[in-house]
């Protein structure tokens, strides 16, 4: 309603750390996506995230960057190299490549289904010098598209994350001048409850104190389809106002903590 800018949207694990089932590949790609997003653009970004999402640990923007590589046409890049990169990034080996986070290897070919893509590559490498890049088909396994440039992240992130000697956030990805928006003041509170019975004290996840560390020194609002008198320990009333003293400080509980409205 407010801006042609496009709403982007940050999902969260289907699984919980605790678990330590690791996320599907649609959701690792995604997420990848938009913080490949929010490390490489320099306007700025509008990002709706649940409670969950927003306590997840994230690779160092550093790191995560380091991680990514763009390949192109007529590019020299080492083909044992690349073959080796995708191991290590999480890629599984196939014979057949049919979903997102597998590659398969054949003559001078690399077959791969990239977690951010809805289409697998092909690339054709003379020695290691990149002849073409093709989206192709998965259940035909013929070429459909030539394409100039691709870009590549990981395909995993829990693995990433628990190898990692250190971790940011995706306030980190947003930067100082960031806005926080917390809608819906009891349903985060019921939300948060409920994530902690089922997390348990999970490295993974901030714990709510940090998370409220961290925004309280940004410009931060707050919705609630609560009257604000309902959440807070001050009653306004007929009496609460006089000509004597006609502005109050109003403040009201979240998270077991009191915030000045």
């Amino acid at each position: 309603l407010f801006t042609e800018r496009p709403v982007l949207d940050f999902p969260a694990w289907e699984t919980l750390p605790a678990e330590n089932i690791p996320p599907s590949p649609d959701s690792v790609g995604a997420r990848y996506q938009l913080l490949q997003s929010l490390s490489q653009s320099k306007e700025p970004s509008i990002v709706l995230v649940s409670l969950q999402a927003a306590l997840q640990r994230l690779l160092p923007k550093t790191l995560f960057l380091d991680s990514l590589i763009s390949l192109s046409i007529q590019q020299s890049y080492p083909f044992s190299e690349l073959v080796h990169w995708l191991e290590r990034g999480g890629y599984q080996k196939k014979t057949v490549v049919a979903e997102k986070g597998e590659f398969a290897v054949r003559g001078g070919l690399i077959d791969l289904f990239p977690v951010t893509s809805t289409d697998p590559v092909r690339m054709e490498f003379w020695g290691d010098e990149i002849e073409s890049i093709r989206l192709f088909d998965p259940i035909s396994q013929k070429s459909v598209q030539k394409i100039k440039n691709l870009s590549l992240t990981p395909a995993v992130e829990m693995e990433w994350l628990q190898r990692s000697q250190k971790t940011e956030t995706l306030l980190d990805y947003l930067g100082p001048n960031t806005c926080v928006v917390l809608d819906d003041l009891v349903g985060l509170e019921d939300r948060y409850v409920n994530l902690v019975s089922m997390r348990g004290t999970s490295p993974l996840f901030l714990s709510i104190e940090e998370f409220l560390d961290r925004i309280t020194p940004l410009q931060t609002l707050f919705f609630s389809s609560s009257p604000i008198e309902e959440l807070s320990t001050v009653q306004a009333g007929p009496k609460f106002y006089s000509q004597l003293q006609t502005w109050h400080d109003l403040g009201f509980e979240l998270f077991q903590r009191v915030w000045k409205a």
